[in-house]
């Protein structure tokens, strides 16, 4: 399931650059600051996984709510606490407090 995430936000990300570039820029060949990009690609994961961490929610999505194993085996290994600690088994309702680690992690992304 990650891997299917993973490729859905990576090409809208592209798409969203080039979109950028050939109509906001007018097609100048301007290098794009890898900063930025990979800024707003974790932002667009991040986004992800709120998402799919509120889509678990019984009593607002009933029949469609995500299971949470599903969100869990699929985030799993991906996100931390801000100050390093393990998270709990089931994170998903744990109040704020989750980031993905972009120091550990920018070679994977």
């Amino acid at each position: 399931k990650f891997f299917r995430i993973l490729v859905s936000e990576a090409a809208s990300l592209i798409w969203k650059l080039r979109c950028e570039r050939r109509i906001v820029r007018e097609n100048k060949p301007e290098l794009r600051y890898r900063r930025g990009v990979a800024g707003r690609w974790r932002g667009a994961m991040d986004k992800r996984l709120q998402h799919d961490r509120l889509m678990t929610g019984k009593v607002r999505f009933r029949p469609r709510a995500m299971k949470e194993r599903i969100v869990l085996d699929t985030w799993n290994g991906l996100v931390f606490q801000q100050d390093g600690e393990k998270l709990p088994d089931n994170w998903i309702r744990t109040a704020g407090g989750l980031v993905s680690n972009s120091s550990q992690h920018n070679d994977r992304v």
